[in-house]
């Protein structure tokens, strides 16, 4: 029977931090090993997963694309005396994950067999399957927790986003969208058979181009903010699959950071501090290549600055928000100045840029 996988439990994740003997298996899935049936996409390689002792970890890594349902075979065998269990059962910690047994039973002479289901959820999934059983190896009962734990299966399974828009915001001025089109990419192995799009806003006609490579939006009145939603049907490897994206239009102030301004502390030999800047075109650009100026909050003119600049952002190209900490590279540069402002500004478009106002703690 499949696991009713919605319970979540403390006990996966203690023994995730405990377990130091863990099997990595890696599954690769590619079109020759995967075939098309009942809306799931399976794969004819088994992992094979080596068990060293109760309650150990053994884990799964693979890559899948998001909107489609997954399904591959699995096999656990042990050469431990010690492990001997029958009615082996599963308990996931998301329901996107059940696991069904073949054979309900593991021991040295035996192997447990059976399939996993998948369906993620998010773009990165590291779970935990708890699997259990009756113990009949003569092991003393204990009373607590993990007693009748077999092993846990760890899933670390990257999600690749088989559709990705190059723009998720558009800005709107006076009325108007600044930008129409919308390029849609597509991941190697998969193809887009339609898509099916509304829009919250009546004054907006949404389309796609014959060969499904762009977004064209047709404005036909005044708008707002709004969005576009967009509902893709996809094929891969003779399977279908469904997911959906939204592109958000509206005003937007440009930049800001947050707090309006950083306090350094003279006492630091190497003062550090950080923000929140919030800006969807300058994350549009390679954060790599920005440059740091600064100027004094009564200069004119802007120099190289001795900071330097790390950014934190989740999805860089879809995120309108990331953390920035800016350190100070040679204090002595400072020492002379109350208050400066820092610019980040982009090698290659000079008109991308934040400015981050500063000042020494009093």
């Amino acid at each position: 029977h499949y696991a009713l996988c919605t319970m979540h439990y403390a006990l996966c994740t203690m023994h995730y931090a405990l377990c130091t003997a863990v099997c990595v298996v890696c599954l690769t899935v590619v079109s020759q090993s995967l075939y098309g049936q009942s809306g799931v996409v399976e794969s004819k390689t088994a992992a094979d997963l080596k068990l060293d002792k109760v309650g150990g970890t053994i884990v799964i890594s693979t890559e899948i694309l998001d909107g489609f349902s997954y399904r591959f075979p699995f096999t656990i065998s042990t050469e431990s005396e010690q492990i001997s269990f029958d009615s082996l059962t599963a308990e996931s910690v998301c329901n996107c994950v059940q696991v069904r047994f073949a054979k309900g039973s593991l021991s040295k002479n035996s192997v447990a067999s059976g399939e996993i289901f998948l369906r993620p959820k998010s773009g990165q999934l590291v779970e935990g399957v708890r699997i259990t059983g009756l113990r009949t190896d003569g092991a003393d009962s204990k009373v607590g927790e993990g007693d009748n734990t077999v092993c846990l299966l760890g899933l670390k399974i990257e999600v690749i986003s088989p559709v990705t828009l190059s723009d998720s915001f558009l800005l709107v001025e006076d009325g108007k969208l600044q930008k129409n089109e919308v390029a849609i990419e597509i991941a190697e192995g998969v193809s887009i058979k339609s898509v099916k799009n509304s829009c919250s806003e009546p004054g907006l006609k949404v389309s796609t181009d014959s060969n499904f490579s762009k977004v064209v939006i047709t404005q036909e009145g005044v708008v707002e903010d709004g969005r576009v939603h967009l509902d893709f049907d996809l094929l891969s490897h003779g399977v279908q699959g469904k997911i959906s994206r939204e592109i958000a239009f509206g005003k937007r102030v440009k930049t800001r950071v947050i707090p309006s301004v950083l306090t350094f502390s003279r006492g630091d030999s190497i003062p550090s501090q950080k923000c929140i800047v919030i800006s969807h075109d300058f994350y549009k650009s390679n954060l790599d290549r920005f440059e740091c100026l600064v100027r004094s909050a009564s200069g004119q003119e802007w120099s190289t600055a001795k900071f330097k600049a790390e950014f934190s952002v989740k999805d860089v190209g879809q995120s309108d928000k990331g953390v920035l900490r800016l350190t100070m590279e040679d204090k002595s540069v400072f020492e002379e100045v109350d208050k400066w402002t820092l610019r980040l500004v982009d090698r290659s478009l000079p008109n991308v840029f934040v400015d981050v106002d500063c000042k020494w703690l009093d």
